[in-house]
């Protein structure tokens, strides 16, 4: 599971600086740390965002729950749900969070956020055929004496154009609204020096100002160890702890 925790600091400490589509994006402040889930549990102040791809969410359900009320995060997303519309809702809810997903089929594919009920939030409206062959779920988070937080959870399929980000930042263009932004998800392709150069893939960092901040490997095979989960934020100063915890639930961290 990749995760962030956002310590709440003053109105006088929250204004944002101007940024222009042509500078790279800022570095992060701090290096990354890595927690446990219940270190996580132990923060109670501030904002706590997390993301994992489940590879299959409805069997994992027992699981999910008590890794919720361990690590009491506020915004969960998932990708590779593995849903379709014979799933009721009550089979995938949790009294403390308010469940959005956007189903695929059984066998692959979806993305789920979970928030909890007393973060004020709503959903994003958008084109879903807009953003093919990604599948993406949108929030907006209001929270006291800071801007509005676009949180999006990101799917991309295997051997899918690169061209897929520009669809993505075309999306977010549309929704963001000068929100700051927190996008995450299974990219499925491998954080590295030449990735970051890509030319569909600089452009879409560049736009928004992000910084992807995992530098530890999320899937790990007998002949590979990648990072493919993203966890991407236009604003890292404002994040204390990040990083990726092994949780046995799927293939990924």
């Amino acid at each position: 599971m990749n995760f962030l925790v956002n310590l709440p600091q003053s109105p006088s400490k929250s204004k944002v600086p101007k940024k222009s589509a042509h500078q790279p994006p800022r570095k992060a402040s701090k290096p990354a740390n890595t927690l446990s889930i219940e270190d996580i549990g132990r923060v109670h102040k501030g904002l706590k965002i997390g993301h994992l791809n489940i590879r299959s969410l409805l069997p994992k359900i027992d699981q999910l729950r008590y890794l919720l009320a361990t690590s009491k995060l506020h915004v969960f997303a998932l990708s590779e749900i593995w849903l379709d519309a014979s799933v009721e809702n009550s089979e995938l809810a949790n009294n403390s969070y308010v469940l959005y997903h956007s189903d695929r089929n059984r066998h692959g594919g979806g993305v789920a956020i979970y928030v909890k009920q007393n973060i004020n939030h709503k959903i994003i409206n958008f084109d879903k055929e807009s953003l093919l062959p990604l599948e993406g779920l949108f929030i907006s988070l209001n929270l006291p004496n800071r801007r509005p937080l676009l949180t999006g959870a990101i799917y991309r399929p295997p051997n899918s154009t690169t061209t897929s980000f520009g669809k993505l930042t075309s999306v977010i263009k549309e929704i963001s609204g000068g929100c700051d932004l927190v996008i995450t998800g299974d990219v499925n392709m491998a954080w590295t020096k030449t990735d970051q150069k890509n030319p569909e893939v600089r452009p879409f960092l560049y736009t928004f100002q992000l910084n992807q901040l995992i530098s530890t490997a999320t899937r790990i095979t007998e002949s590979s160890s990648t990072i493919i989960d993203w966890l991407c934020v236009n604003r890292p100063e404002n994040f204390t702890h990040y990083g990726s915890v092994p949780l046995g639930l799927s293939d990924h961290n």
